[in-house]
């Protein structure tokens, strides 16, 4: 147990001397989100009185549900924020991974909530995110507003997965690292209300009461995002278009365009794009996942197979001249290059690949976002190891230096970026700075 203590934190010592360019803050955040975290029963019961966990779009668990012993999946929160410490961090969110071989501990000590290693050593403290107002609403039929459309980011952006369904999972050609429709199936026989497809009726009545109704003192939310499984026919075709203008025009008409709309949906065509943008889409999300094309064939066979790749990059560059420079914004499933047994052996080909493809797209306009990997228990690559912390230091150093070569924007909507500024959990890029 001692020897594991100290590892851990020389380690992280060890990275902060290895790379002084880079924040501490992202280190210690890229660690926790690679191994995830446990909770103590005391400090299980101090996040239970903070917004809890509401399972936005996957797991992001390393734990499977059946297997959690403290009721985690329904009084942990989805984030939490390190500052102050021994390492004097910074503000710094941090999506909350559920982890039961975790080294982290969340623990209470001397009164306070801290981020410690298992053997007790002090990190930084940590507090969890309030519950806001509208949280308490519930709808006629008793389903909660917070089901429907959830916030994250300290309040900072809603988050609506209007189809837990993705119809590549019926072709049986879903991404290898999701788990989108099986954690949906999990959190049904949990017994949480979850509903399948969200009526438009009720998305709008949540996000007037964000948006419209909010009380004063509580956190801005100043965009939403707007997700779910891709619409398919049973040929293959994507309807993703038509299925989410519907909502889209709904939410504008009820709250206006003051708040920037992002919409994730498969890589669309000029025409398509068109649509979205002419229904109220201000930010488009064509996720591409994974850059390097062996891999993309192999952990995207769905993409692959009704796009393709090459398209798949065509029509991402392609938005920009649609919604403007920025403001298509992929994500990337940060990490997933070294999964096994598929992906590069070594880090410094993993970066060299993932950076050469953001070199390109931030080159045509396009503002690549990476999310930190969680490997989850019901997904197809659950028995791969941890990526090494080397990796998400250096791709986000990586990424860092290119957003500044290329001189692109700040994701609209995501707020500030650097250290103690930024309120993104998903990864280290934004607490990138000085």
């Amino acid at each position: 147990m001692k020897e594991k203590k100290l590892f851990r934190c020389k380690e992280l010592e060890s990275f902060f001397e290895r790379y002084p360019d880079v924040p501490r803050e992202v280190i210690v955040k890229e660690d926790a989100l690679r191994h995830g975290v446990k909770f103590s029963k005391t400090a299980m019961e101090r996040a239970s009185e903070g917004r809890a966990r509401s399972y936005y779009i996957f797991s992001y668990d390393r734990t499977d549900l059946s297997e959690m012993e403290q009721g985690e999946s329904m009084k942990a929160p989805d984030e939490f924020r390190m500052e102050g410490g021994p390492y004097e961090l910074r503000k710094t969110n941090v999506r909350c991974t559920i982890s039961y071989d975790s080294p982290y501990l969340i623990d209470v000590v001397d009164g306070d909530v801290w981020l410690t290693s298992d053997g007790g050593e002090k990190i930084t403290k940590v507090s969890f995110p309030p519950v806001p107002k509208y949280y308490s609403k519930t709808f006629e039929d008793g389903s909660r507003y917070a089901e429907i459309v959830p916030i994250v980011g300290w309040g900072t952006r809603a988050f609506c997965t209007i189809l837990r369904n993705c119809g590549l999972w019926s072709f049986g050609l879903e991404c290898k690292f999701c788990d989108f429709n099986a954690n949906y199936e999990a959190l049904k026989k949990q017994g949480r209300s979850y509903t399948l497809k969200k009526p438009i009726e009720k998305v709008v009545e949540a996000m007037k009461a964000i948006f419209l109704d909010k009380p004063e003192g509580e956190p801005n939310t100043y965009c939403y995002i707007l997700s779910g499984g891709s619409v398919m026919t049973k040929k293959g075709d994507y309807v993703d278009v038509k299925f989410y203008t519907e909502y889209v025009k709904a939410i504008k008409e009820a709250i206006g365009n003051r708040w920037i709309c992002h919409l994730q949906t498969a890589a669309l065509d000029k025409d398509g794009c068109k649509a979205m943008k002419d229904a109220g889409v201000d930010v488009y999300h064509p996720n591409i996942e994974v850059w390097d094309e062996r891999l993309f064939k192999t952990l995207c066979p769905g993409k692959e197979k009704f796009i393709g790749r090459e398209e798949w990059i065509k029509r991402t560059v392609d938005a920009v001249s649609v919604f403007g420079e920025g403001w298509v914004t992929p994500a990337f499933v940060a990490g997933v290059e070294m999964c096994k047994p598929h992906g590069f052996e070594n880090v410094e080909d993993a970066v060299k690949s993932t950076s050469e493809g953001w070199d390109f797209l931030m080159s045509h306009g396009v503002l690549p976002r990476p999310d930190h990997w969680c490997i989850e228990p019901l997904s197809a690559l659950k028995d791969s190891p941890r990526v090494p912390l080397q990796y998400f230091v250096e791709v986000d150093r990586a990424w860092y230096t290119l957003w500044e070569k290329h001189k692109m924007p700040q994701i609209p909507g995501y707020r500030d970026m650097g250290p103690g500024k930024s309120v993104y959990q998903q990864s280290g890029i934004l607490d990138m700075g000085c």
